[in-house]
């Protein structure tokens, strides 16, 4: 089971077995067991699939703390959405027997490195980035577009 903390201090435990995908499954249409391909991996780290997920997975708990599914999408911002990812695809992996779960933290892995990889480059482009070469195609695109035309008004 792991856990993670939203970001209003409530603490959530996951676990995947056959009754949680189960449910996942009938309320989001995301089968967890098909999260190993990298595909569904990519699908899985996008928040409009991520946080139903989870609720999903929540449920019980939240049902039982009166948490409705737009209180927790509300608390599921920020870092918070990377620990829960963390802990929800650790829970998937200890789902799995060492043989199936060996090669999936691999391919986990190789997965944040790329995420962070992809970080970096972002990061370096936008530091790359020459303010006055923005303000100047700012300028550009305001004295290229057309002002607004006014209506003339039907004469007395």
């Amino acid at each position: 089971m792991r856990v993670f903390t939203d970001a209003n201090g409530r603490s959530w435990s996951l676990a995947v077995d056959l009754p949680n995908r189960d449910r996942v499954l009938a309320d989001t249409q995301f089968d967890l067991f098909e999260a190993i391909d990298q595909d569904q991996l990519a699908k899985l780290s996008r928040p409009q699939v991520l946080i139903p997920v989870l609720f999903s997975l929540s449920r019980p708990d939240a049902e039982a703390a009166k948490i409705t599914p737009e209180q927790f999408a509300r608390a599921m911002i920020g870092d918070v959405l990377e620990e829960a990812s963390e802990a929800l695809l650790g829970a998937l992996t200890d789902f799995f027997p060492s043989r199936r779960r060996k090669p999936l933290q691999a391919l986990l892995a190789k997965s944040k490195e790329a995420s962070d990889r992809q970080a970096e480059i972002l990061m370096q482009r936008v530091s790359d980035l020459n303010v006055s070469d923005l303000m100047a195609g700012l300028s550009n695109d305001v004295a290229t577009s057309s002002p607004p035309s006014s209506a003339s008004s039907p004469a007395d």
